[in-house]
């Protein structure tokens, strides 16, 4: 009958729209979790990269310290 059809379709209109509702939720958590898990990544990088950084500035200095002690070395003929 006219009812019952009725009375089912608001039914499933219900349950479709709570389902809806659940899927909508757990989509924002999923994309909010993405979210954080991409800037602990970006933030990891940036330390990772500031530290790559830092490596390389030492590096430089201890190579131009070395280089100009052996400048000094072989500039110095009393040495030789």
């Amino acid at each position: 009958t006219l009812r019952d059809a009725n009375k089912d379709l608001t039914t499933r209109q219900q349950l479709h729209e709570n389902l809806n509702e659940s899927k909508r939720s757990e989509f924002v958590n999923y994309t909010k979790e993405q979210t954080n898990g991409i800037l602990n990544a970006n933030n990891k990088i940036a330390f990772l990269q500031k530290a790559l950084e830092t490596s390389e500035t030492d590096t430089i200095r201890v190579q131009n310290d070395l280089d100009a002690q052996v400048r000094s070395t072989y500039s110095n003929p009393s040495i030789l």
